[in-house]
């Protein structure tokens, strides 16, 4: 899923850019939504640092008042916790634009805030385009590797090669089981059961791979890994899972 995310320190710049965003998204069938709305950079970035989101798209004012800190350092910060983020300027100054350079950063697009119908068209222009651009990166990396941030290396697990996910006792924290052992990373299980149709979620506390899986109890709700671990199957996902199995597998499951 695509997660869009505001910074507006002006309170009706940034309902105004929320409706349109939440009109649009109504209107569409696009896998993505409004994640945040915030006039707050630092709130942004403790969501972002807490979560981690893969790609996503941003709406940042530069002036954002009287916080501590301006949309060019914000979206600095940014890059550094999202490295494939995309990032919009929406302002009211085109000399802002230069500023850029002085930065270094690498901005999708500027809005400059003029007529309503103007701003609100190009919100809806860059979202579309942002979207086709993660469904192609998406796709590239689907069934082939997936990226895990240890400490400061960003490695690629090979999908073949993961067993199962579970959560982690340390809050934010996933526990990834692959062929060659296991990695702690910050992340959520929603987001990577979404990651590729081979991931599935069957309990609040586990995502396994189809294609790593053993053995499978619908009656006593569990599913065996290859390397002998063991995952729970929740009540009300029994269907869903049982569904799953067999449309991967071609078995009938009793």
């Amino acid at each position: 899923m695509l997660k869009i995310f505001i910074c507006e320190s002006n309170e009706d710049h940034r309902i105004k850019h929320e409706n349109v965003i939440a009109n649009y998204l109504k209107m569409s069938d696009l896998d993505c939504q409004l994640e945040l709305s915030s006039d707050n950079p630092k709130h942004l970035l403790d969501y972002l640092s807490a979560s981690e989101p893969d790609y996503s798209l941003f709406f940042i004012a530069i002036d954002l008042g009287k916080q501590n800190m301006n949309g060019f350092k914000l979206a600095e910060s940014i890059r550094n916790i999202c490295p494939y983020a995309r990032i919009v300027f929406i302002t009211s100054h085109v000399t802002h634009m230069s500023f850029t350079f002085t930065y270094k950063l690498e901005i999708l697009d500027y809005i400059v805030k003029d007529k309503l119908k103007y701003v609100a068209d190009k919100i809806i222009e860059n979202i579309e385009w942002v979207y086709d651009e993660y469904k192609t990166y998406h796709k590239s990396h689907e069934n082939i590797s997936f990226p895990v941030k240890d400490k400061e290396i960003m490695r690629f697990i090979d999908i073949d090669d993961i067993l199962y996910f579970e959560t982690s006792c340390e809050d934010h924290y996933i526990i990834l089981h692959h062929l060659g052992g296991h990695l702690k990373f910050r992340g959520n299980l929603v987001d990577i059961s979404n990651y590729c149709d081979s991931f599935m979620q069957t309990h609040q506390s586990y995502v396994v791979n189809i294609r790593n899986i053993y053995s499978i109890s619908l009656k006593e709700r569990w599913v065996q890994m290859t390397d002998g671990g063991v995952c729970m199957i929740a009540q009300r996902r029994l269907p869903e899972v049982k569904n799953r199995i067999q449309d991967y597998s071609q078995i009938n499951l009793v």
